[in-house]
């Protein structure tokens, strides 16, 4: 992927957008000169620094890949990584040498992590231990656009002169991997994960090979190599499905570690979370059933999601069914449904491309908001009197200042807004419960059948539609259609069984006295009765389950 930078169709159907909506703000010629190729100086930093990029009225609506050198379409190749001589401290925004392309090229000389590194006839070979280290990923990997012109610094949520579209690196230096207060008792490194022989397996492990190198046969010299797989959570979209030559591949490497960059991704993210149900041990007709799913982040060195993560999908799937198999409540569902502006004309049975059901939004052909509305599924959690059903997303969001109401309100592409959002990812190493009230009718047949999965996928349908909407020659309908869910983690399911609530219990949910046996008589001090969601409990204390 790191070679698929600077030619990828979603990457420069985003940027062509980007364009048009600032008007050039992203080209040679814009007139900030701080936006000027703002994607480019990470996506194809060679072509930046050979000024390949014509202005933008000279680009006549074609994609700047259009003009890009073999060496340009070449992405993050070899040559810039290994050309980094150190952070670039005084062009980065906080003085710290991260974000937004803040290093220093030598390409007079080639820098690797060897300290006695033997010599070639192909190239100088520096020693430079700042390869090894996150801060170089942190270079291109935190990404900060300054604040619109028309945002003070005081009304930036952000409380900077720029927002945090990307935050992996950030994430990961506030993280306990930063640290020996881990599972493996040192500091983990970017390079540790990605270029490693790993990815980890079973989640919350840590893949403990020879460092990030290993023997590789028929070199000419005796030396131990990186693996330099760069295993991510991105695949290529292009087709065939497996994209790129060997990204689809089920061989395995010397360590018995997937070959295959999508099988990889896969490990990677399987790796990443675990999910787990609890309930109560009966669920009682006419009241509402408490279920709480439980997800935690144990193995990403940064939050789940992260990267671009205003723009990514990971979501929890909670299915609750009844004794005949009937569906009684479900939340992270997906429907099939025909999609006409890219050319499904009928439900083509395929759910990897269907939007969630949580808001209900159609958008012009620059990312506009035509008209918004909540879905069935939409997550009532954060109202003022909050209802404990809908959607629980773990992806950011894009938001911008309403000034009419002073009111912050989501947007759906990067360019019209003014605050990024990155409150809704879960954090490295912590646990969130989420809590679901789900109103059991009278006569329900038991048992109740519940699951739940953890599922992910890159981007949002209704992202790349877009795009194809607006770069049809990049982005179509087939694309849209590799864009695949993964299945992170699955729950051990829950079967609870159906009963009716004893005479005298009158409040939405039922609470019971572990001192009583089921069906005994029961007076107002042997249970505790009330609505979780008030925090509000007759006789005081936590509620009761029975035991």
């Amino acid at each position: 992927m790191m070679a698929y930078g600077s030619i990828s169709p979603v990457f420069n159907a985003l940027e062509a957008l980007g364009n048009t909506i600032t008007g050039g703000g992203l080209a040679v010629d814009s007139p900030n000169v701080a936006k000027r190729l703002f994607c480019q100086k990470c996506h194809s930093m060679a072509s930046v620094e050979q000024n390949e990029f014509p202005n933008f009225a000279d680009m006549d609506g074609k994609p700047s890949r259009d003009f890009l050198s073999p060496v340009g379409r070449r992405g993050i190749s070899c040559d810039i990584c290994h050309s980094v001589a150190a952070a670039d401290f005084a062009a980065s925004l906080l003085g710290d040498g991260i974000a937004n392309n803040a290093l220093i090229l030598d390409t007079a000389n080639t820098f690797g992590p060897i300290v006695d590194p033997k010599p070639n006839p192909f190239h100088t070979s520096m020693p430079d231990s700042f390869l090894q280290s996150s801060e170089f990923c942190g270079t291109c990997h935190d990404v900060r656009p300054l604040n619109h012109d028309d945002i003070t610094l005081e009304e930036s949520p952000s409380g900077q002169p720029f927002q945090r579209l990307e935050d992996l690196f950030s994430e990961w230096q506030a993280s306990p991997w930063n640290s020996i207060n881990n599972p493996t008792g040192h500091v983990v490194t970017c390079q540790d994960c990605h270029m490693d022989a790993g990815p980890p397996f079973p989640p919350g492990t840590y893949y403990a090979a020879e460092s990030t190198v290993y023997p590789r046969p028929r070199l000419v010299f005796e030396q131990l190599v990186s693996t330099h797989y760069f295993t991510g959570v991105d695949i290529a979209l292009t087709p065939p499905v497996d994209g790129f030559p060997g990204q689809n591949n089920s061989g395995l490497d010397a360590f018995g570690r997937p070959i295959g960059q999508l099988q990889r991704r896969d490990a990677l993210l399987k790796a990443a979370a675990t999910i787990s149900l609890d309930g109560p041990v009966i669920a009682l007709e006419g009241r509402k059933l408490r279920i709480n799913v439980d997800v935690a982040n144990v193995g990403t060195g940064h939050n789940l999601p992260s990267g671009f993560s205003q723009e990514r999908q990971c979501w929890v799937e909670l299915i609750v069914r009844d004794g005949s198999g009937a569906i009684a409540y479900q939340s992270g569902w997906l429907v099939d449904k025909p999609h006409p502006e890219t050319g499904e004309m009928a439900a083509d049975g395929n759910l990897d491309d269907e939007d969630l059901e949580n808001i209900i939004v159609k958008l012009d052909a620059l990312g506009n908001v035509i008209s918004l509305e909540h879905g069935p599924d939409y997550n009532q959690r954060h109202r003022s009197y909050p209802v404990n059903t809908g959607l629980r997303n773990f992806a950011n969001e894009f938001e911008r200042l309403n000034p009419q109401t002073g009111e912050h309100e989501e947007v759906f592409v990067p360019f019209y807004a003014t605050h990024m959002n990155n409150s809704f990812s879960l954090p490295p190493l912590t646990t969130e419960r989420i809590p679901y009230d789900i109103l059991i009718p009278e006569g329900t047949q038991g048992p109740l059948q519940i699951t739940a999965r953890l599922r992910f996928r890159p981007f949002p349908p209704r992202f790349l539609r877009l795009l194809a909407g607006h770069r049809p020659d990049l982005v179509n309908e087939a694309l849209v259609d590799r864009n695949i869910i993964v299945d992170m983690a699955e729950a051990t399911p829950l079967d609870i069984p159906v009963g009716n609530p004893p005479a005298g219990c009158r409040e939405s949910i039922c609470y019971y006295s572990v001192n009583k046996p089921m069906g005994s008589s029961v007076k107002g001090g042997d249970f505790k009765t009330g609505d979780r969601s008030s925090g509000k409990f007759k006789n005081g204390g936590e509620p009761f389950h029975w035991s």
